[in-house]
């Protein structure tokens, strides 16, 4: 059992970020943390049950708000036009400060570690997509194992891009499936540092039902956080 204190200090902390160090997968390398720490072919618990997506705020190549919830809630974010910054003669690097990213919680079975993997990128969309399929799939073929959860291998591979070159794309390598760990913590989404923009989202969420098609195009390859 978590200590209360610790764990409000956790809270505290995390108030417009993750508490969880954060995976990178740039140029065909995975890394944790600010120490870039090599994380190819590592094994880790994949939480797809705390699979998040919304909105995230850059400001000098640092997240600064998020409007983010469950996929399992279906949760629905704001449409862009109600996030403001919408003068692109302001926006750094000619760049919308606002981009659309998932979060994927993950734990290292051996002790516990956890991490947060953002992706805003169409190979790291797609691979995502693949686990998520994955997990349905299990649920479904499987009902006594529903509850399990996949065991991936952090890897990648590539393609060549008739203008681009050689692109580097992520892979979720499920290698097996696993119980989920006892006493582990469980994810909170980041407080928006935008009240007003709860309350127009609550007027969309009652009139409008589902994921919405609006969300999921259009997603980047150069992702200033992660592949």
């Amino acid at each position: 059992m978590l200590d209360p204190f610790r764990e409000m200090a956790s809270a505290m902390r995390s108030r417009t970020g993750f508490d969880g160090t954060m995976l990178k997968f740039t140029k065909g390398r995975w890394t944790a943390g600010k120490s870039a720490t090599d994380m190819g072919d590592k094994e880790l618990i994949a939480h797809v049950d705390q699979l998040m997506y919304g909105w995230t705020k850059w400001e000098d190549k640092k997240p600064v708000d998020y409007h983010v919830g469950f996929v399992r809630d279906r949760y629905r974010p704001p449409p862009r036009r109600q996030l403001g910054d919408d003068d692109p003669d302001k926006w750094e690097r000619e760049r919308d400060p606002w981009q659309r990213s998932y979060f994927l919680p993950l734990t290292d079975p051996t002790n516990g570690d956890f991490y947060v993997w953002s992706t805003a990128s169409d190979g790291g969309k797609e691979a995502l997509a693949d686990l998520q399929d994955a997990y349905a799939d299990n649920s479904e073929l499987h009902p006594k194992d529903a509850h399990q959860l996949p065991v991936i291998c952090l890897s990648g591979d590539h393609y060549n891009h008739p203008d681009h070159g050689r692109v580097e794309t992520p892979l979720l390598d499920i290698v097996r499936w696993v119980d989920p760990p006892k006493n582990i913590k469980q994810i909170r989404p980041p407080k928006t540092a935008s009240s007003t923009l709860v309350i127009e989202q609550k007027r969309d969420e009652a009139s409008d039902k589902g994921f919405g098609s609006d969300f999921g195009a259009d997603f980047d390859d150069e992702f200033p956080l992660s592949e």
